[in-house]
């Protein structure tokens, strides 16, 4: 009912926010989100977070929404059962050609602190579908997944010029930081770049938040 009224007095809507970040107490479902495109003809970008969103209901939704969806940004929380996946991926690229910007941030870290096991999100076949079939994918986010994603990964976008992706922003990816000649390359073939350890990116942000600052979110 609340999309509804919203649609009402804002048909033209093309970005909406249902969740995408750790401020926000908006949980949508996977049936909630399945009737956005519906609600919302002109929908082109949205963020969500998957605290009651599985892999499968994102693929749902992209299935629905199809070629217009431009910008996908997902926040994965840490307890979600049913996370992201290579096959989820693949399906979202297919479904999604016009892909111009995708952001993944894998929230694990109240998980890491408690010890237990953490759920095996997407790796490198899912990000090399993304770059291979969304055409027109330009930026491309990743935080905190880097475990299952290799080096290769990197190797295809400098190999590739026919790639458009412009902006790449990894967080927590050890061996991509350590390695200076790659991320030299990176930087010479894309027009943003940036590679950050987990502890800048938590002292970056705790520096906003000390001086009082607002907290961007991707």
């Amino acid at each position: 009912k609340c999309f509804d009224e919203i649609a009402k007095r804002c048909p033209l809507i093309k970005d909406i926010n249902v969740g995408g970040s750790t401020f926000s107490s908006m949980q949508i479902d996977n049936k909630a989100l399945l009737m956005l495109p519906s609600i919302f003809p002109h929908l082109t970008a949205i963020r969500l977070n998957t605290s009651r969103v599985t892999g499968q209901g994102v693929v749902s939704f992209c299935r629905t929404i199809g070629d217009r969806l431009t910008s996908l940004r997902i926040f994965e929380w840490f307890n979600t059962t049913q996370p992201l996946t290579d096959l989820h991926l693949k399906e979202i690229s297919s479904f999604c050609p016009n892909l111009e910007r995708f952001d993944f941030y894998f929230c694990s870290r109240a998980k890491k602190a408690r010890g237990d096991s953490m759920p095996e999100v997407f790796g490198t076949q899912g990000v090399l579908d993304l770059l291979t079939k969304c055409k027109n994918l330009k930026s491309l986010h990743l935080q905190e997944c880097m475990d299952t994603i290799g080096m290769q990964v990197y190797e295809y976008i400098l190999k590739n010029d026919h790639l458009l992706l412009e902006s790449l922003f990894i967080v927590d990816h050890p061996q991509l930081y350590k390695d200076e000649t790659l991320k030299a390359r990176l930087a010479s073939r894309l027009s943003s770049f940036e590679v950050w350890t987990d502890q800048r990116y938590t002292k970056f942000f705790t520096s906003l938040r000390n001086n009082g600052e607002a907290r961007p979110f991707w």
